[in-house]
């Protein structure tokens, strides 16, 4: 008889082989899009506890729910405190403030009725 090596008669293990079969909903659960979604979390409250200064002026940033439960962040203005998205930095006083403190306008802003006025009705 001719001489075989043990391992290649021997059946295969299986997972059933060691009781009853492992399911996933049984294991615990490390997914990278919840692991990344804690982290943003946590320096989103970093971020809200902290000040900012710039200029010589604490800015304070607060945030507001948007319509898919999600968190939108804003400046505070240092002189209203009104919540804002771009805070500027006035050329000539060097104040920091929002564009309606102050009293800055877009260029579109400062024509607007000059061409209105000038159409015969």
């Amino acid at each position: 008889m001719p001489k075989t090596n043990s391992l290649t008669t021997m059946k295969p293990m299986t997972s059933n082989d060691f009781g009853n079969r492992l399911l996933v909903e049984d294991c615990q659960k490390v997914s990278v899009i919840d692991l990344l979604k804690d982290y943003k979390r946590q320096l989103k409250r970093t971020i809200l506890r902290s000040q900012f200064e710039m200029l010589n002026e604490n800015i304070l940033i607060t945030t507001s729910r948007t319509g898919n439960d999600g968190l939108r962040f804003w400046f505070a203005c240092p002189r209203c405190r009104r919540r804002v998205g771009v805070l500027l930095k006035h050329p000539i006083q060097q104040e920091l403030g929002c564009r309606k403190c102050l009293g800055i306008t877009y260029k579109k802003q400062r024509y607007k009725g000059m061409i209105e006025a000038e159409i015969p009705k």
